[in-house]
């Protein structure tokens, strides 16, 4: 029988399965043992709705923090949220080996629990139901980034802007060109392109044509 401590995932697979096929190498779960798991409460009675304006209060805040904008809060479930947060820090420190100020709250969010359901006698011998709801809320914490200086403040947005945005694009060789039309024309490239546009004897056709007709209203006027 093999240790529990150093037990695989091919440890449980039957020996006979293992000498059919001999080839065939059982895949192994690889855990990151940096990485921090995500902390969670347990189903207690609050509503859903409720519980998620405290996740939304908390999301992005240092731990302690946290922890004290929820010391500060009137609302019910607000003692829960607290007491999970000094859970999360104790975790961070005993457990892990971290510093729990150099975390904060990089995603909350809520779960919806198992619904219990009552009935709720009325007069006349009626009745309805009345539903006693339950949530969770669930954390993820992460490291927090190292104090930055004003230069590399704008040098890591200029970064992310340059990330998202492509101020220049180059264009392929092979790629033809897709313009039907010359900018300065509404012809085609194909009338453009002929003789009578590219002649260069002709480049001063408009001027020639604009001194006759200023001759010929200077004669309508002597006459």
């Amino acid at each position: 029988m093999a240790d529990l401590s150093t037990a695989t995932p091919a440890d449980s697979v039957p020996a006979h399965i293992r000498e059919q096929y001999p080839g065939i190498e059982i895949p192994t779960a690889k855990k990151d043992p940096h990485k921090l798991p995500i902390f969670s409460t347990g189903n207690y009675p609050g509503s859903v709705r409720k519980l998620n304006h405290l996740s939304r209060v908390i999301q992005g805040m240092t731990l302690e923090r946290a922890e004290t904008e929820m010391r500060m809060s009137v609302k019910g479930q607000a003692p829960r949220v607290v007491r999970m947060i000094r859970r999360v820090k104790s975790h961070l420190a005993h457990n892990y080996g971290r510093d729990p100020d150099q975390y904060y709250i990089a995603r909350a969010w809520v779960g919806k629990g198992q619904y219990r359901k009552e009935i709720n006698i009325h007069g006349r011998g009626r009745f309805g139901i009345m539903h006693h709801p339950k949530s969770h809320l669930k954390i993820e914490v992460e490291e927090r980034e190292p104090v930055q200086t004003p230069e590399e403040k704008e040098f890591a947005k200029l970064k992310q802007f340059f990330k998202k945005t492509d101020l220049w694009v180059p264009m392929k060789d092979s790629r033809p060109i897709i313009a039907k039309h010359p900018p300065w024309s509404r012809k085609p490239w194909k009338y453009v392109t002929k003789p009578g546009w590219t002649d260069p004897n002709r480049a001063y056709a408009p001027r020639v044509w604009w001194e006759k007709m200023m001759a010929l209203k200077k004669k309508k006027v002597v006459a």
